[in-house]
């Protein structure tokens, strides 16, 4: 059972697991191995950010371009400040800064929907606000790392104690 003094992301991900499902990012849409897994979602992550922070701010056009924002920074697991992109064959990382760094997707969403700058987030944290025009992605700017995030069901799971 789950502790209920968890971070919802975490009970969320005891939750998921308990009954046979792997959630969360992966590296380039891989799922962990060793285990027998169907996926059963997937979706892009991209640099998002609200059109009258752009119309204010610009469009960055270039991963370098991303230096003249203050980006919101998520600070667990595959995040950070050092953004990495390909745009066509070119690959190129970017360390950005920022005055908001968050732990959660919720710190993500509130910061990119305040208007306090754009972020790398995955397209369904984002779902309402993307189809709206709330929020758009800066379409020529695709993460590289960890580009896709995924949801599979892990076929035989066994649950342990």
């Amino acid at each position: 059972m789950c502790p209920s003094t968890r971070q919802l992301s975490k009970d969320l991900d005891c939750v998921a697991r308990a009954v046979g499902f792997i959630t969360g990012p992966t590296v380039n849409g891989k799922m962990p191995a060793g285990r027998p897994k169907s996926k059963i979602g997937q979706c892009q992550r991209r640099v998002i950010g609200t059109p009258a922070y752009f119309e204010e701010k610009g469009v960055p056009p270039t991963p370098a371009e991303l230096l003249a924002h203050q980006t919101i920074i998520y600070e667990q697991r595959d995040g950070g400040a050092t953004w990495a992109f390909r745009q066509g064959t070119l690959e190129s990382t970017v360390t950005v800064s920022g005055r908001l760094h968050v732990s959660a997707g919720e710190g993500i969403r509130e910061g990119v929907l305040a208007g306090l700058g754009p972020a790398i987030a995955s397209e369904w944290l984002f779902a309402p606000e993307l189809k709206s025009g709330a929020v758009i992605p800066v379409a020529n700017l695709l993460p590289l790392l960890d580009a896709r995030q995924s949801i599979a069901c892990v076929d035989h799971y066994e649950r342990g104690p």
